[in-house]
């Protein structure tokens, strides 16, 4: 493993979230996805990427299940706070974790309404363990978030370490999380984005099961 960096995650613009989290001396086994094959969700169709995501971050909420098309929310496990930049729409946006939810980008995307400019990119904690299932990532409208759509097919995994999918986003400027005009405070549990996706009555069986639902 590289030498720690614990100024990585400032340094970091477009490498991956291994990249960055092996030098932040984070530990192999929280890292390793053979650590998820020993808990209870070994052979759930929807599991964390690794050890620190199964300890920290609750599985994506289960919204709905209707003519085989379901829908699941993503939440925050970590709070979030926020500091706007002087005289710009930009900020500075931290965390108290060690294995960080977000990381810097440099992508330029389409502005929205009610956000800051900067764009941000997220690391997906939780994946569908299950191949060729068109996905779709959505925003919500009552979250602190705004979420790119964004469309990807799953896969199995099959390796060691899971560089997740990374999803970008921009914070919100207005609503319950701001403090004021230039600080916010994103709590715990809110609602980040959406997980659609079709599939066969064996997937909403196997998603049904996962959640304890007949």
């Amino acid at each position: 493993m590289a030498s720690p960096d614990f100024n990585i995650w400032y340094k970091s613009f477009n490498e991956s979230f291994l990249y960055i989290n092996e030098r932040s001396n984070i530990k192999n086994d929280w890292l390793n996805y053979s650590e998820v094959l020993k808990t209870e969700h070994k052979d759930s169709i929807i599991k964390p990427i690794n050890k620190n995501f199964y300890k920290l971050c609750p599985p994506p909420e289960l919204v709905s299940i209707k003519d085989n098309i379901i829908t699941l929310c993503q939440n925050n496990f970590a709070e979030i706070f926020l500091l706007k930049k002087q005289n710009s729409l930009n900020l500075n946006a931290t965390e108290k974790i060690h294995m960080r939810q977000f990381y810097l980008s440099k992508e330029n995307k389409t502005k929205v309404a009610d956000c800051f400019d900067y764009v941000y990119r997220w690391a997906m904690p939780w994946f569908i363990d299950e191949d060729e299932i068109d996905i779709e990532i959505l925003p919500v409208t009552d979250s602190p978030f705004y979420f790119y759509n964004f469309q990807y097919k799953s896969k199995k995994n099959t390796e060691k370490q899971i560089d997740p999918l990374m999803l970008f986003f921009k914070f919100k400027n207005v609503g319950s999380h701001m403090i004021d005009n230039e600080c916010g405070r994103i709590k715990r549990n809110q609602p980040a984005y959406f997980i659609k996706f079709s599939c066969s009555d064996i997937i909403v069986e196997k998603v049904k099961e996962f959640y304890g639902k007949n």
